[in-house]
């Protein structure tokens, strides 16, 4: 029917009106992993102490950050943030070690990193980059541009909305490393689970985080470009030109709707009284039907005790006259 078509599709564009499409660039990223908003007041101290005092501003919310134990001994310099999303103060954070990078125990300077799994509940992990340790004497060094394994979900990009396909993502993560004169990295990508696996150095890992970052907004753009695109299919739908008429037509609509359900809740409500009316109007017919019945065995008795009397009263009458004609004369005496 038209009236449940243009009622869908009210519904679906006001399901579309209601998702701002003003953003800016840095807080599209943001929308796909829904991170919690916390505030900040650190005062420097270990990357233990920070995660510590994340979770504990995130309140119920639950925040997953993953590091190596040795990662919680890094220092951290002092900061003070306010009302941000932790995967964005914590990459602030790690920024700063560039900058400032903390000594391990045996004399490695080390800086860390933070990249996000996405997905419904994410995962924060944090990397950390430590430099090869000093050489001993008489002991070759081990060369620079040592490798680690990073891992990297790439299913929050590759969702039906964002328009990107594997291939284009894991191009453009290559053409990321080549453009840094990175060349050595070794990917493997999982189907299934949509996980990136890197075997890879401090810049290349750093080469591959920019490239997750832009593929984000890219994401985010073309969500929103897919949003619009359906929000003026649907006003064609509904053959309006503007929001503010899809939007009050949502509203009658949706009024409609609720209209529709109270009548409906009175139908049923009229239907159930209707039934225990009949109910009631069969129990009361066989209350009197029993009734009458009892009517017309009281009627049978009477009439069987008038009959009775009446031949009581007929064999006394009977007697009476016996007894007279049995007297003898009163001269006879």
């Amino acid at each position: 029917m038209r009236t449940r078509t243009l009622l869908a599709a009210a519904l679906a564009l006001g399901l579309v009106l209601a998702t701002p499409s003003t953003a800016t660039a840095q807080d599209r990223p943001q929308r796909l992993t829904q991170m919690p908003i916390v505030s900040v007041d650190f005062g420097g101290g270990s990357l233990d102490e920070l995660v510590a005092q994340i979770r504990a501003a995130s309140g119920d919310t639950p925040v997953n950050i993953i590091y190596a134990p040795e990662a919680g001994t890094l220092r951290v310099p002092p900061v003070q943030l306010e009302q941000a999303d932790v995967y964005s103060a914590l990459r602030t954070i790690a920024a700063l070690s560039e900058s400032v990078p903390a000594t391990l125990p045996d004399g490695r300077e080390a800086t860390w990193e933070v990249s996000n799994t996405g997905g419904p509940t994410p995962v924060l992990l944090v990397s950390m980059y430590a430099d090869d340790p000093p050489a001993a004497d008489g002991e070759q060094r081990t060369p620079a541009g040592s490798r680690h394994t990073v891992v990297h979900s790439l299913a929050p990009l590759l969702q039906q909305q964002t328009g990107l396909t594997d291939d284009a993502v894991l191009t453009a993560i290559q053409i990321g490393l080549e453009i840094n004169g990175e060349t050595g990295a070794e990917l493997q990508f999982h189907e299934d689970t949509k996980l990136l696996f890197a075997r890879v150095t401090k810049n290349e890992a750093r080469a591959i985080e920019q490239a997750m970052n832009s593929l984000d907004r890219t994401a985010a753009y073309n969500k929103d470009d897919r949003r619009a695109e359906l929000g003026g299919q649907i006003m064609q739908l509904l053959g309006v030109t503007t929001q503010e008429e899809a939007i009050r037509m949502r509203d009658r609509a949706l009024f409609a709707d609720r209209l529709r359900d109270e009548v409906a809740g009175v139908r049923r409500q009229l239907e159930s009284a209707q039934l225990e009316a009949e109910r009631r109007v069969v129990q009361h017919d066989g209350e009197i039907a029993e009734f009458r019945g009892r009517m017309s065995q009281l009627v049978a008795t009477v009439s069987d005790l008038e009959r009775k009397l009446a031949r009581v009263q007929d064999e006394n009458a009977d007697l009476r006259a016996a007894l007279q004609q049995a007297e003898p004369p009163a001269g006879a005496r």
